[in-house]
């Protein structure tokens, strides 16, 4: 934001500082300009020369190269065309190794030197006894043989077969005496002599020498190069060289991709050209350098020239630098300040000044009055509204203002309050410093307010506030705490307070408080005025203006009420575990008493239906079956709610296949279907199912009794099981099961409490149909254990569709184990050897009826009627298996198992089955811990007896 301290009537000084400052820069400029405009073109002269002695360089190296392998070339043929005219004049006579041995053929150059005969056969060699060589499809033979060429040729870079080295061929034709073609004469020159003499050139790091055929092959090469391969036929390199007359270019290599300042030179009398390179990147390094040089001559020339500048700059600078700082100063107070010279006229301002006083903005100029000023200021003070008030108070404004120092306050209209500071200065003027201190009034007019309220409150709160000092002695505490007669006299310190009796706990107090870190609920117990308070305390470190501890601040509450009624639900929570303890016990001994009995009545009816009966009896028999079985059924619903009420069902996880689950209820079910004249059908209309994890033994149960239900309210039609899944995410599928039958349909308000325990449809269904109600209720129960949904759809005398939905993980169809662990119990009963068993059972009629099983089935049985009998048996005689009742007089099963394991000889590991009317949960964990070896409920059911029986004698079929 502008401001008006810059803004004051200049004076002739100032002026005349800017002016110097511009005409010393402008100067430095020009000056510097000019040794840039001299850098510019010295650098541009020292690029052309260096360029122009490069490609001499290039062009001087081209044509010694050019002659020199003139030369040599000239040499090469000078010694064939001396070998073909021997051979010709003589072949028969002509000995090469006399020649080399004089040392007329062989030189640095030539690896080599031989000729053949008109079918390629080398005949003689400079290396010695010419080897079996043949060069008949070598290019330097052909192209005699074949009359292309009458004169020199030069091959390209081949491998010896003869020298068994690179070399460049050099070949001459030798005629026979009749003229025709009569072999070759050849010298095999080697590539590294014109590598050698390349490399002795000043070419630089990457310049490069090449010796290359107008076919584009490369004959020598001053860099390493695989002449095999190198080849520039096609290239523009080649192009260039073939048609450059003398001329450079710029261009990249195929070979290496070198950008370089190329020359070429043919070499005279052979199609060879001399191509030589200077790398562009060195040429320009020497560019660069130059460059260089005068670009730090022009940069420390600059530097000089501004440096100077800078200089003068610096000391016109100065002159202004304390007026600068001074308005700088006035510019960054928070407050408003303007300042009168000794004829009350405006000298400077700052920008708060305006902020402090927007009404005046629009007058604040240099040189006006004080008085114009006053005057537009009347018009914003609050209560002056007449001209007389008005001038009333331009006068007191002026008074005021000759009467400095002095200070004072001005209510505006808007609402502001604003503080005003005046006094004189040395020369005769006035300086006023204002502040809008309305923030400052609003502040402490809510710090009252806060005051007052939080006053407010720690009166009327049921808590209670305190203080203590740094030594947690308390220093302060509220009202409340004072009407309970709580004081801080009569408070201990903080890290003793309700525990002066218990070191441990001030022990861990005092390293919560040494430690200043906060704490919340800390119960503690006081007796004050004769009443007992039980209080909760939280607190938090206090610490002073520096940051050090100085204490703790916190509240209390009175939690007496709380404490008294969580004593009272921790007895009311007692008292109900002790019920629900004694509905167990009860429960457990009831189903005790109840299988007792009613295994004596299924295990005789069973018994009475193999014997031979007229059709009365056998009508009557199976009735008491059928109503003994219905009798078990209720008696199982009301131990599995129980053990459900209890929450002592647990499940299992386990790999299963659901249509082993489906077939099993199928089996179990269908001939209860087929005798009411109903179909019993199943539909996977998403197709199979595969492997899940679960529990297949409770997902069956339900399944049964669902199935059960729409059997028992069907008396024709069709009852469907229709089994559908859907992926969903986490590699898992919703499991939906549903059972749907053509019975007699449930009324719509009785739906939704269908679930619930002891509920039918009404009373006449259940005189009817008979049931306990619990079927559902269970079925429910076990759904939300396996966070399931479980419903039912119905139209009154249409029929009824009953479904369960689980969301399952999918199982690797390799680790299935079955449709879970009690499936295999509706299997078969195995076939068993003949055994000798021992009953421990204390009832005559239980005795009969597992008497009856088992003599039945080919066993040999024994009895005795307590557990000291049956350890005195194992101890004297030998059995197979021992079955053991559980509750029996003088010594339980459980005591008699454990002394049996305790026997010597082998006995201890005689196998027992557990036979008890115990049936709740954790029974068959309970006896299988205590040492026996497998469990069988009663009422006795002959083949899970077997089957339990396979299990322990290690032949289960199962």
């Amino acid at each position: 934001m502008a401001t008006r301290a810059s803004g004051r009537r200049p004076s002739g000084a100032p002026d005349r500082l800017r002016r110097n400052e511009r005409w010393t820069i402008l100067g430095g400029v020009i000056l510097a300009g000019l040794l840039w405009i001299g850098i510019a073109l010295l650098i541009e002269d020292a690029t052309r020369s260096i360029r122009d002695d490069a490609e001499r360089d290039d062009h001087n190296i081209a044509t010694a190269v050019a002659e020199q392998t003139d030369r040599a070339i000239d040499s090469v043929d000078q010694m064939l065309r001396s070998m073909a005219y021997l051979v010709e004049r003589d072949g028969t006579r002509f000995k090469l190794a006399d020649m080399v041995a004089r040392g007329l053929l062989v030189n640095e150059l030539v690896l080599q030197v031989a000729y053949t005969d008109d079918t390629g056969t080398m005949i003689q060699s400079s290396i010695g006894e010419a080897p079996a060589v043949n060069i008949a499809d070598r290019e330097h033979f052909r192209v005699f043989a074949e009359h292309k060429v009458s004169g020199l040729f030069i091959s390209r870079p081949v491998f010896g077969r003869a020298s068994g080295k690179w070399s460049i061929q050099m070949a001459r034709r030798i005629d026979k005496p009749d003229g025709s073609f009569g072999g070759v004469a050849v010298a095999s020159v080697d590539p590294d002599y014109f590598k050698r003499f390349y490399s002795d050139l000043s070419l630089g790091k990457d310049g490069v020498v090449m010796l290359v055929g107008e076919d584009g092959s490369v004959r020598a090469r001053s860099i390493a190069t695989d002449l095999a391969s190198a080849d520039l036929a096609g290239s523009p390199l080649l192009r260039f060289a073939l048609d450059s007359d003398g001329q450079s270019r710029v261009m990249g290599s195929s070979l290496d991709h070198v950008s370089r300042i190329y020359v070429a030179n043919r070499v005279a009398h052979v199609p060879l050209v001399a191509i030589v390179g200077l790398a562009e990147e060195e040429v320009l390094s020497a560019i660069e350098a130059q460059r260089a040089i005068y670009l730090g001559a022009g940069i420390f020339g600059s530097l000089m020239i501004f440096g100077f500048t800078l200089a003068i700059r610096l000391l016109l600078q100065r002159q202004a630098a304390t007026e600068q700082r001074l308005r700088q100063a006035i510019d960054n107070m928070s407050d408003g300040l303007i300042l009168y010279d000794a004829q009350d006229r405006v000298v400077l301002w700052n920008a708060h000044y305006e902020q402090v006083f927007p009404h005046l903005k629009p007058l604040l100029r240099p040189g006006i009055r004080f008085q114009d000023l006053a005057q537009r200021a009347a018009h914003n003070a609050r209560g002056v509204e007449t001209p007389e008030a008005r001038d009333r108070w331009i006068r007191w404004r002026l008074d005021q203002m000759r009467s400095a120092p002095q200070r004072f306050q001005q209510d505006l209209p808007d609402g502001r309050t604003i503080d005003t500071a005046e006094r004189p200065t040395g020369n005769g003027g006035i300086v006023s410093v204002s502040r809008d201190i309305t923030p400052m009034k609003e502040s402490a007019r809510r710090l009252s307010e806060s005051e007052t309220r939080f006053r407010d409150f720690a009166e009327v709160a049921s808590d209670w506030f305190w203080e203590t000092d740094g030594t947690h002695r308390f220093t302060y505490v509220s009202d409340r705490a004072e009407a309970l007669g709580i004081t801080t006299a009569n408070l201990s310190t903080l890290d003793r307070l309700g525990i002066e009796n218990d070191l441990r706990q001030s022990e861990e107090r005092r390293v919560v408080l040494a430690g200043s870190e906060t704490f919340h609920d800390w119960h503690i117990t006081v007796a004050r005025a004769g009443a007992l308070y039980n209080l909760s305390l939280s607190g938090k470190p206090l610490n002073g203006p520096n940051g050090s501890f100085i204490g703790y601040r916190g509240c209390a509450r009175d939690i007496s009420v709380q404490i008294a009624a969580a004593d009272a639900l921790e007895r009311a929570r007692r008292a109900a575990e002790a019920a629900n303890r004694a509905k167990s016990d009860f429960l457990a001994n009831m189903s005790h008493e109840i299988r007792t009995p009613m295994n004596g009545v299924i295990g005789m009816t069973a018994i009475l239906l193999e014997t031979r009966l007229d059709k009365e009896q056998l009508r009557f028999t199976r009735a008491i079956a059928q109503s003994a079985e219905a009798l078990l059924a209720i008696i199982n619903d009301i131990l599995d709610y129980s053990k459900l009420e209890a929450g002592r069902v647990s499940l299992e996880g386990i790999p299963f296949a659901t249509e082993a689950v489906i077939d099993q209820v199928i089996s179990l079910m269908g001939n209860a279907a087929r005798a009411k004249g109903l179909a019993l059908t199943v539909d996977f209309p998403t197709g199979p199912v595969g492997a899940l994890i679960g529990d297949p033994t409770r997902i069956r149960q339900i399944l049964l009794n669902l199935v059960s239900n729409a059997i028992k309210f069907s008396d024709a039609g069709m009852i469907s099981i229709i089994v559908s899944t859907t992926p969903v995410k986490d590699n898992r599928q919703i499991l939906t099961l549903q059972v749907r039958d053509e019975g007699i349909g449930i009324p719509q308000d009785i739906q939704d409490r269908l679930f619930d325990r002891f509920t039918q449809a009404d009373a006449s269904t259940s005189r009817k149909y008979g049931g306990s109600g619990l079927g559902l209720a269970i079925s429910k129960q076990l759904t939300d254990l396996m966070d399931g949904e479980i419903g039912v759809s119905s139209t009154l005398g249409a029929g009824s569709t009953f479904w369960l939905r689980l969301k399952l993980p999918k199982a690797d169809e390799r680790s299935l184990v079955g449709a879970g662990s009690d499936l295999s119990d509706d299997l078969a009963p195995p076939m068993l050897r003949s055994l000798s068993v021992l009953v421990a059972e204390d009832n005559d009629i239980n005795q009969m009826v597992i008497g009856e099983i088992l003599t039945g089935a080919g066993h040999r049985v024994r009895f005795v009627g307590t557990g000291a009998a049956a350890v005195d048996a194992v101890s004297a005689d030998s059995f197979d298996l021992v079955l053991m009742d559980i509750s029996m007089p003088e010594m339980d099963g459980a005591t008699a198992t454990r002394l049996i394991r305790a026997l010597p000889d082998g006995k201890a590991n005689i196998p027992i089955v557990a036979l008890s009317a115990h049936a709740m949960a954790g029974d068959r964990e309970r006896y299988l811990a205590q040492g026996m070896d497998d469990y069988v409920t009663k009422p006795v059911d002959p083949p899970t007896l077997f089957r339990a029986m396979a299990r322990v004698m290690g032949t289960d079929q199962g």
